[in-house]
């Protein structure tokens, strides 16, 4: 894995939201995916997305963009999960040998959370400060949805950037 980017923030900050834009972004800049979507069928349209006024579900998928593969996974609750456990998630790309993670976490530093993992094992050469995009809760419901874009789209440069060395 070469590098790390990490949506975090509080319950219900719109952290699946934020993954499920980035992905439709990545799609329409001509990503493809190619393995199985872990949890949904299929991937929803960025205008289904804004559309959205009820929470998104959480989701697994790996894109080939520009021939590297970038995996997103929305699931930010549990390190250790049958099902969404962040460890066997990471497990798991290591294994397809994923150049890329884009991952969520709520912003907890405690003990078993996702955020102390990932400041514990993988800040440093693969995750940067600059890479953490924290998601504040916002009343009004346009300016919630336009902060969620506003980082996919911040993401996906430095995608675009780290994609392209």
């Amino acid at each position: 894995m070469k590098r790390m980017f990490v949506v975090y923030g509080k319950k219900d900050s719109g952290k699946s939201h934020t993954m499920w834009l980035l992905l439709s972004h990545l799609l329409k800049e001509g990503a493809k995916i190619i393995a199985p979507m872990y949890h949904v069928a299929n991937p929803f349209t960025y205008e289904h997305i804004i559309e959205s006024k009820n929470p998104l579900p959480d989701f697994r998928a790996v894109v080939d963009w520009k021939g590297k593969k970038v995996m997103l996974l929305s699931a930010g609750d549990y390190l250790v999960h049958h099902y969404w456990g962040f460890r066997m998630h990471m497990k798991w790309a290591i294994e397809q040998d994923v150049d890329y993670v884009v991952c969520c976490s709520r912003s907890q530093n405690r003990k078993g959370s996702i955020y102390k993992e990932l400041m514990d094992v993988y800040r440093g050469d693969i995750l940067a400060d600059e890479d953490c995009f924290w998601l504040e809760k916002v009343d009004k419901e346009s300016d919630w949805l336009l902060e969620r874009d506003k980082i996919a789209n911040e993401i996906l440069a430095k995608l675009k950037i780290a994609v392209n060395r």
